[in-house]
Protein backbone atom coordinates (compact mmCIF):
# COMPACT_ATOMS: atom_id res chain seq x y z
CA UNK A 1 0.00 0.00 0.00
CA UNK A 2 2.87 2.36 0.78
CA UNK A 3 4.32 1.73 -2.23
CA UNK A 4 1.28 2.38 -4.49
CA UNK A 5 0.78 5.70 -2.58
CA UNK A 6 4.10 6.95 -3.72
CA UNK A 7 3.81 6.36 -6.89
CA UNK A 8 0.15 7.62 -6.79
CA UNK A 9 2.33 10.82 -5.13
CA UNK A 10 4.69 11.44 -7.31
CA UNK A 11 2.29 11.21 -10.09
CA UNK A 12 0.10 13.39 -9.41
CA UNK A 13 2.32 15.95 -7.87
CA UNK A 14 4.13 17.00 -10.40
CA UNK A 15 1.22 17.97 -12.83
CA UNK A 16 -0.67 19.52 -9.97
CA UNK A 17 2.70 21.90 -9.55
CA UNK A 18 3.04 22.51 -13.22
CA UNK A 19 -0.68 23.29 -13.45
CA UNK A 20 -0.17 25.85 -10.37
CA UNK A 21 3.29 27.62 -11.07
CA UNK A 22 2.18 27.65 -15.26
CA UNK A 23 1.13 31.02 -15.61
CA UNK A 24 2.73 32.34 -12.40
CA UNK A 25 5.78 34.95 -12.49
CA UNK A 26 9.10 33.97 -11.41
CA UNK A 27 8.70 36.84 -8.41
CA UNK A 28 5.59 35.10 -6.90
CA UNK A 29 6.70 31.48 -7.37
CA UNK A 30 7.94 31.36 -4.03
CA UNK A 31 5.27 32.40 -2.45
CA UNK A 32 2.80 30.17 -4.80
CA UNK A 33 4.53 27.04 -3.40
CA UNK A 34 4.19 27.92 0.06
CA UNK A 35 0.70 28.78 -0.68
CA UNK A 36 0.00 25.42 -2.59
CA UNK A 37 1.88 23.48 0.29
CA UNK A 38 -0.77 25.02 2.63
CA UNK A 39 -3.54 24.31 0.17
CA UNK A 40 -2.33 20.58 0.05
CA UNK A 41 -2.02 20.13 3.76
CA UNK A 42 -5.01 21.25 4.51
CA UNK A 43 -7.04 19.48 2.06
CA UNK A 44 -5.48 16.55 3.04
CA UNK A 45 -5.79 17.32 6.82
CA UNK A 46 -9.42 17.73 6.00
CA UNK A 47 -10.00 14.49 3.57
CA UNK A 48 -8.44 12.31 6.42
CA UNK A 49 -10.60 13.26 8.66
CA UNK A 50 -13.90 13.11 6.93
CA UNK A 51 -13.08 9.79 5.88
CA UNK A 52 -11.97 8.82 9.71
CA UNK A 53 -15.70 10.21 10.13
CA UNK A 54 -17.73 8.19 7.69
CA UNK A 55 -15.32 5.00 8.78
CA UNK A 56 -16.55 5.44 12.30
CA UNK A 57 -20.03 5.99 11.18
CA UNK A 58 -20.12 3.28 8.95
CA UNK A 59 -18.55 0.29 11.09
CA UNK A 60 -21.31 1.72 14.05
CA UNK A 61 -24.28 1.31 11.50
CA UNK A 62 -22.86 -2.27 10.19
CA UNK A 63 -22.27 -3.46 13.53
CA UNK A 64 -25.79 -3.03 14.58
CA UNK A 65 -26.94 -4.35 10.94
CA UNK A 66 -25.14 -7.23 11.09
CA UNK A 67 -25.74 -8.09 15.01
CA UNK A 68 -29.57 -7.52 14.49
CA UNK A 69 -29.14 -10.06 11.59
CA UNK A 70 -27.68 -12.74 14.01
CA UNK A 71 -29.87 -15.44 14.39
CA UNK A 72 -29.46 -18.96 16.71
CA UNK A 73 -28.24 -21.04 13.56
CA UNK A 74 -25.06 -18.99 13.14
CA UNK A 75 -23.64 -19.20 16.43
CA UNK A 76 -21.61 -22.42 17.32
CA UNK A 77 -23.59 -22.69 20.65
CA UNK A 78 -26.94 -23.39 21.91
CA UNK A 79 -27.72 -19.52 22.90
CA UNK A 80 -31.09 -21.17 24.50
CA UNK A 81 -28.67 -22.74 26.60
CA UNK A 82 -26.03 -19.74 27.26
CA UNK A 83 -26.01 -19.45 30.82
CA UNK A 84 -25.46 -23.04 31.15
CA UNK A 85 -21.98 -22.77 30.01
CA UNK A 86 -20.68 -20.63 32.96
CA UNK A 87 -18.06 -18.55 32.25
CA UNK A 88 -17.35 -19.44 28.85
CA UNK A 89 -20.64 -18.10 27.32
CA UNK A 90 -18.96 -14.81 28.08
CA UNK A 91 -16.02 -15.60 26.38
CA UNK A 92 -18.60 -17.32 23.23
CA UNK A 93 -20.30 -13.95 22.83
CA UNK A 94 -17.31 -11.89 22.98
CA UNK A 95 -16.00 -14.29 20.17
CA UNK A 96 -18.95 -13.72 17.65
CA UNK A 97 -18.96 -9.65 18.94
CA UNK A 98 -15.38 -9.58 17.40
CA UNK A 99 -16.18 -11.45 14.38
CA UNK A 100 -19.51 -8.79 13.75
CA UNK A 101 -16.72 -6.34 15.03
CA UNK A 102 -13.96 -7.50 12.04
CA UNK A 103 -17.03 -7.58 9.20
CA UNK A 104 -18.33 -4.29 10.16
CA UNK A 105 -14.65 -3.18 9.80
CA UNK A 106 -14.07 -4.27 6.49
CA UNK A 107 -17.44 -3.18 5.47
CA UNK A 108 -16.67 0.38 6.54
CA UNK A 109 -13.32 0.49 5.28
CA UNK A 110 -14.61 -0.84 1.81
CA UNK A 111 -17.66 2.11 1.76
CA UNK A 112 -14.53 4.22 2.36
CA UNK A 113 -12.27 2.97 -0.47
CA UNK A 114 -15.94 3.59 -2.71
CA UNK A 115 -16.19 6.61 -1.89
CA UNK A 116 -12.56 7.65 -2.62
CA UNK A 117 -12.73 6.34 -5.84
CA UNK A 118 -16.18 7.46 -7.28
CA UNK A 119 -14.79 11.05 -6.14
CA UNK A 120 -11.57 10.73 -8.14
CA UNK A 121 -13.71 9.36 -11.25
CA UNK A 122 -15.88 12.62 -10.84
CA UNK A 123 -13.31 15.24 -10.71
CA UNK A 124 -11.22 13.48 -13.86
CA UNK A 125 -13.16 15.16 -16.08
CA UNK A 126 -12.23 18.59 -14.77
CA UNK A 127 -9.09 18.13 -15.69
CA UNK A 128 -10.46 18.21 -19.44
CA UNK A 129 -11.88 22.04 -18.93
CA UNK A 130 -8.88 23.35 -17.74
CA UNK A 131 -6.96 25.84 -20.63
CA UNK A 132 -3.60 25.86 -21.36
CA UNK A 133 -1.45 28.76 -20.22
CA UNK A 134 -1.42 31.27 -23.68
CA UNK A 135 2.24 32.23 -22.43
CA UNK A 136 4.48 30.20 -19.99
CA UNK A 137 6.29 31.04 -17.21
CA UNK A 138 9.77 32.23 -16.95
CA UNK A 139 12.30 29.48 -16.81
CA UNK A 140 14.16 29.75 -13.35
CA UNK A 141 17.12 30.46 -15.19
CA UNK A 142 15.30 33.69 -16.08
CA UNK A 143 13.99 34.50 -12.72
CA UNK A 144 16.81 34.35 -11.23
CA UNK A 145 18.32 36.88 -12.99
CA UNK A 146 14.89 39.20 -12.86
CA UNK A 147 15.77 38.77 -9.02
CA UNK A 148 19.01 40.31 -9.78
CA UNK A 149 17.49 43.56 -11.33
Amino acid sequence: AGIVQGVGMSLSMVPLNLIAFATLPGHLRTDGSGLTNLVRNLGSSTGIALCTVLLGNSIQINHAELSANLTPEMVPFDPARISAYGNASEIALRVMDGIVNKQAAMIGYLNDFMLMAVGCFVFIPLLFLMKRPKTMAMSPQQSIADAGH
